[in-house]
């Protein structure tokens, strides 16, 4: 009776780990199977990078959704998403909860598997809500005046070429106008993709 008084006290005993319930955005990821410990937790920390560089570009795509205007072109958007990504993929970014190895003996060696519990660090999202906002801003100001320098461009091109053509009295009307739609579609090409 003794004997199994004893073993329900210690089967029952506290254990730290149990008191602290994992936060609800913890998430569990396993690394790869190696032949080293240290090869295992850095195997669980790049599959860890991965999980959470992934649930943050998620995230980042919701945000940019929400605070970029609607008629914000593809390639823009891009461009934001990739500086938050940018961002994101720091160490500093990433907090890992509870950690359990795994060892396994084959007979001929061990083999170590480590599992990770990791969430993102406390006031990320904030981060990253406010970083994208700025970083959308930033673009479509830039992306305007990108299009209002081209709409000057066209501007100044069909006035230079109309003035030129008069000037040379129409001899040059099909090179000039060759070379003015040349330049009025390489030049804002080459300035939107900059």
């Amino acid at each position: 009776m003794l004997g199994l008084a004893l073993l329900l006290a210690l089967t029952t005993q506290d254990d730290p780990q149990a008191r602290q319930p994992l936060p609800r955005e913890a998430v569990a990821v396993v690394g790869t199977i190696e032949l080293t410990e240290p090869a295992a937790l850095d195997a669980a920390l790049r599959v860890a990078r991965e999980a959470l560089t992934v649930r943050q570009r998620e995230e980042a795509g919701r945000v940019l959704s929400e605070v970029a205007p609607r008629w914000l072109p593809s390639f823009v958007r891009d461009r934001v998403l990739e500086r938050a990504a940018a961002r994101a993929s720091r160490d500093d970014t990433l907090r890992i909860l509870d950690r359990q190895d795994r060892i396994r003996d084959h007979g001929f060696g061990p083999s170590y598997q480590t599992t990770l519990w990791i969430a993102p660090v406390e006031g990320a999202g904030a981060d990253l809500r406010r970083s994208i906002a700025r970083d959308a801003r930033t673009e479509t100001k830039e992306f305007l005046a990108k299009c209002a320098c081209i709409v000057a461009l066209w501007g100044v091109l069909l006035v230079g070429v109309g003035w030129f053509d008069r000037l040379t009295r129409g001899y040059m009307t099909g090179r000039l106008r060759l070379l003015g739609g040349a330049v009025g579609l390489v030049a804002p090409t080459l300035l939107l993709l900059s």
